[in-house]
């Protein structure tokens, strides 16, 4: 597990690498380290996870990297001691089905050099811990309990979540977590 400070310093040092060949990349963020970087949690995490990178304008898959990418990750890792896949493109399956309406043009842009990161925005992330969180206080619930979401945030959230998990029992599941945020789904 590492602390925003220690993730910040290798992203940097990436984006130094990346930046001295001649390289840039825009990524998009989602997750703990997105939150760590907003300032919007205080926790460690296990890495930086990417949904994917904008190109002339449109979010593609993360995976797999481009190779000069994910070489530059690893080398970075390493010279810091980081697991090899501090950064990685392991949630760009979200894609498939499409994230929040309107998700890129509220993210928050940070300007490393050689990597841009667009940093998923507190709505976007209460919609996507709402659908990550899979147990009672595991550290999805808990990241979106700091980030205190109202009623209508959550009531939002449930509706992209219902693009991403159909089926009887899924629809069992989303009502049980709103149900641990106050909120029943019967009397909307």
């Amino acid at each position: 597990m590492y602390e925003r400070r220690t993730l910040e310093s290798a992203l940097q040092a990436l984006s130094d690498l990346l930046a001295d060949r001649g390289e840039h990349h825009v990524a998009v963020a989602i997750g703990g380290g997105a939150l760590s970087f907003l300032g919007l949690i205080e926790r460690s995490t296990e890495d930086i996870d990417l949904v994917g990178f904008v190109n002339n304008g449109t979010l593609i898959t993360a995976e797999p990297m481009p190779g000069t990418l994910l070489d530059a990750i690893t080398a970075i890792g390493a010279l810091h001691g980081l697991n090899p896949k501090w950064m990685n493109g392991e949630p760009t399956s979200l894609l498939r089905h499409g994230l929040p309406d309107g998700f890129l043009a509220r993210c928050v842009r940070r300007d490393f050099g050689g990597v841009t990161l667009l940093l998923a925005s507190r709505f976007d992330q209460i919609h996507l811990k709402l659908f990550a969180f899979e147990r009672p206080g595991d550290k999805h619930e808990l990241d979106l309990r700091r980030l205190a979401p109202t009623r209508d945030e959550l009531l939002s959230a449930a509706t992209w979540v219902r693009t991403h998990a159909v089926g009887e029992e899924a629809e069992w599941e989303l009502r049980a977590k709103l149900r641990r945020f106050g909120v029943e789904l019967d009397d909307v």
